[in-house]
């Protein structure tokens, strides 16, 4: 489990023993909660991405209004769970 996870862990609510954590003893709530942060960090990762991609790709404008456009859809995502 890498230290971005255990952060998520900890703001789910298993608390700062995530690594004793006993995923049985989880409540559903616990779990859920974790899911949903998970699915929002990755949203995330792929709208900076996009972003990136933005910033590195020389060519036609087009490009980047497309990109742009491709991160805030990404973002917005969450919004609609």
């Amino acid at each position: 489990m890498n230290k971005r996870d255990q952060e998520l862990l900890e703001q789910a609510g298993v608390g700062d023993n995530w690594n004793k954590a006993d995923w049985y003893s989880m409540s559903p709530k616990m779990i859920e909660k974790f899911a949903d942060l998970i699915r929002a960090d990755e949203r995330e990762a792929c709208a900076k991405v996009c972003e990136q991609t933005d910033e590195e790709f020389e060519g036609p404008d087009q490009w980047d209004w497309h990109s742009k456009d491709y991160a805030k859809a990404i973002r917005a995502r969450g919004a609609n769970d």
